[in-house]
């Protein structure tokens, strides 16, 4: 078996790599720097055809529900298999794909036959660690003989002469015989002289416990002038408050004195201020223009000191102005004077006709054939009388022609046979007349109907927001105005909470920023000894100490490098401490911000939950509110907006209701129009009326006309035949 590939989906600290391993390779290499992920790899091989130990121990990055480890592999008779591994119990073969299908427990045998984990692990999965235990219980074991066993099976050697020399060198360093040659002796030697001087020189419990008292002392001390402080801070910005607010305080005192001095005045009514400052404005206004009256005076005087005036001019004035009047006239008069001259030659010329057809050759002669008065009154008396004949020959022509039409219609009428009394059909007609003029309102009804269509499809569109389907709305359940406005109601107190929690947590990042500031200004001029250092220095001192004492009852000497680590710990320990006392004002100030900075942290995390708390109950009270309107197909804004949308659509139910009054209009004249077709066709053919395809109502006013005229020729034939 070999692999082709290796897919590290999720395992450990690797997300997605695949490793390809090149077909027909005898020896692949992988190489990389410390904590790459070589050592993941080789146990996620591990892991991937023997499956997930119970520990999930490279869950780590990744929840151990979804560590996936997957592969490509071939067998020597060219068998392939690709496939997934995931943490489990049963089932943890799957297919690689997105479904992940479960693969059978035993898909794996055919290629690993009777292969374990152990074997594996210890035949073709050695890291570092499994090769230093192999070798050490060879050796542990077979001494020399286990020695070059483990030379020959690993290719390492004069491994032997390594042992000897290592032996040699331990034997320098200790033995059980005192040496001064030996350095552990030399050490312990330095050790003791160290102690010793470290005795001398330690702190007696009494100077430790008065030492402890005073720091308690001075820390309680501390704390008082702190609170002190505090009081001090907030007294002092009180009375920075009260100064900066002084002056505003002496003027509102000043004011009330004043209202003080004006009690015995009548009551003021509550519009006052509102006519009062709108008097003042118009006042204003009045001050504005009375500014500006006053510059165009200023100018006017100015120019009219710069007019010279002459006195000669001012005593003829009205003759001047009368002249003036007059250029008009005269200029009107002069344009026209080209079209008077114009009609002139015309008058002249219709003499000078006039005078020919009268025999007269010389105009100026025409004065002299005029006739007289006499002549004149007894020729308009006989233009007069001749007028009135021709209007009686022209009355006894039209009765002559009357008289002839009539005559063509009796004879039309005796030859056709159809003379008929149409009394009846006129009443049958009169009976239809509701109908006819509900037929009548027919097209209006419809130009209505279109116009209130359109209104109302135009209201849906300019609600907001807009309406597509007017059917599904109003077919849909719509929510109250009073629901809207609770909604509103929680909505906006559930904001007002949010944005309060909001500031409250700005505030409290703002404090923190101040103190992250402070100890930033604090740990400048160096590093500062916090008392959790002081501490963690002592406790590790005093386990150095202590397994110094434990070997120290055993019998053993300890070695130096432990005693070089209990001497460092003992100087760190002093050394923090004697730092602390040196500083104590600033170390004093920084555990001041630093317990100050946890107890902001702290009540920020509560604030920060409920405002988290706050956001959650606004989304439901915006979720819940948005879900009256999903029924009505409409996106929910603002509950105000909403509420205005709410009443646009109480008015499209009212043109809707509107419109469906004029469709029963309609629908009645309809139904008009199927009872008086059939009738005003039984008429049209008992009288004769040829109407084609007319329409009701333009069938009913050929009729009348028919049937008047049809009633003349009756009413004249029973006069004719009376004659």
């Amino acid at each position: 078996m070999r692999f082709d590939r290796l897919d590290i989906l999720r395992y450990g600290a690797m997300t997605d790599r695949t490793l390809d391993f090149r077909a027909g390779a005898r020896l692949h290499v992988i190489y990389g720097p410390n904590e790459a992920g070589k050592s993941s790899a080789l146990s996620a091989i591990s892991d991937l055809l023997f499956g997930f130990p119970a520990a999930a121990e490279q869950s780590f990055l990744h929840e151990p529900g979804t560590l996936r480890i997957g592969a490509a592999i071939s067998a020597r008779d060219g068998a392939r298999l690709t496939f997934r591994r995931r943490r489990g119990r049963k089932s943890t073969l799957l297919a690689p794909d997105d479904k992940e299908t479960p693969l059978a427990e035993d898909a794996l045998a055919p290629f690993l036959g009777n292969l374990s984990r152990d074997v594996f692990e210890r035949a073709f999965g050695l890291d570092s660690q499994r090769l230093r235990q192999g070798a050490t219980a060879m050796l542990r074991s077979g001494g020399e003989i286990g020695s070059l066993l483990f030379s020959a099976a690993s290719g390492l050697t004069g491994l032997s002469r390594l042992r000897q020399s290592l032996e040699a060198e331990a034997d320098g360093v200790y033995a059980a015989r005192r040496s001064k040659d030996r350095s552990f002796y030399q050490a312990l030697d330095r050790y003791e002289d160290a102690r010793k001087a470290e005795r001398d020189h330690e702190l007696k419990s009494g100077d430790w416990k008065k030492l402890l008292a005073e720091a308690a002392d001075l820390e309680a001390e501390l704390e008082r002038l702190q609170a002190e402080r505090h009081d001090t801070r907030q007294t002092l910005d009180r009375l920075t408050k009260l100064k900066t607010l002084q002056p505003l305080l002496a003027e509102i005192d000043a004011e009330g004195m004043a209202l003080h001095g004006l009690a015995d005045l009548s009551a003021i009514p509550d519009s006052f201020a509102d006519r009062l400052e709108h008097k003042l404005r118009d006042k204003q206004v009045a001050e504005e223009e009375l500014r500006r009256a006053r510059q165009t005076v200023v100018r006017t005087e100015e120019d009219l000191s710069r007019i010279h005036v002459d006195d000669a001019l001012l005593e003829i004035s009205g003759d001047i102005t009368q002249l003036f009047a007059d250029t008009g006239n005269y200029r009107s008069q002069r344009q026209d004077l080209p079209r008077v001259d114009q009609e002139l030659a015309g008058y002249e010329a219709a003499l000078v006709q006039l005078a020919r057809r009268l025999g007269i050759s010389d105009v100026g002669r025409l004065e002299e054939h005029q006739p007289s008065d006499v002549d004149r009154a007894r020729l308009s008396e006989l233009v007069e009388e001749g007028r009135q004949l021709s209007r009686q020959l022209q009355v006894l022509a039209e009765q002559s022609d009357s008289e002839r039409k009539q005559l063509a219609a009796l004879e039309k009428d005796s030859l056709a046979g159809r003379l008929i009394d149409p009394k009846l059909y006129i009443d049958q007609l009169e009976a239809l007349a509701g109908d006819l003029s509900a037929l009548a309102r027919l097209d209006a009804l419809e130009t209505q109907i279109r116009r209130t269509e359109a209104d109302l499809n135009e209201g849906a569109a300019r609600l907001r927001p807009p309406v597509g389907d007017i059917v599904a709305l109003f077919a849909a359940p719509l929510p109250e105005s009073a629901e809207i406005a609770t909604h509103r109601e929680t909505i906006d107190a559930a904001r007002t909470k949010t944005r309060e929690a909001a500031d409250k947590l700005r505030g409290y990042d703002e404090q923190l920023s101040e103190i992250e500031r402070a100890l930033a200004d604090a740990e400048r001029t160096g590093p500062i000894v916090t008392r959790e250092q002081i501490a963690a220095a002592r406790e590790g001192r005093d386990i150095k100490w202590t397994s110094i004492q434990e070997m120290l009852a055993a019998g053993h000497s300890p070695d130096a490098k432990t005693i070089a680590a209990l001497t460092v710990g003992v100087a760190e320990a002093d050394g923090l401490a004697d730092a602390a006392l040196k500083d104590a004002d600033r170390v004093a100030r920084h555990a001041d911000y630093r317990l100050r900075q946890v107890r902001l942290r702290r009540e920020r995390e509560e604030a920060s939950d409920r405002l988290q708390g706050y956001e959650k109950v606004l989304a439901d009270a915006q979720a819940s509110f948005a879900a009256l309107f999903e029924a009505c197909g409409v996106t929910a804004l603002d509950p105000s907006i909403m509420l205005e949308w709410r009443r646009g659509v109480e008015g499209l139910l009212r043109e809707r209701k509107a419109l469906r009054d004029l469709l029963d209009g309609r629908n009645e004249n309809v139904l008009a129009e199927g009872r008086v077709s059939p009738a005003l066709q039984d008429i049209a053919e008992a009288t004769g009326y040829k109407s084609g395809r007319l329409p009701p109502v333009a069938m009913a006013e050929g009729l009348r006309k028919h049937l008047r005229l049809a009633a003349e020729r009756w009413s004249e034939s029973r006069t004719r035949e009376g004659r």
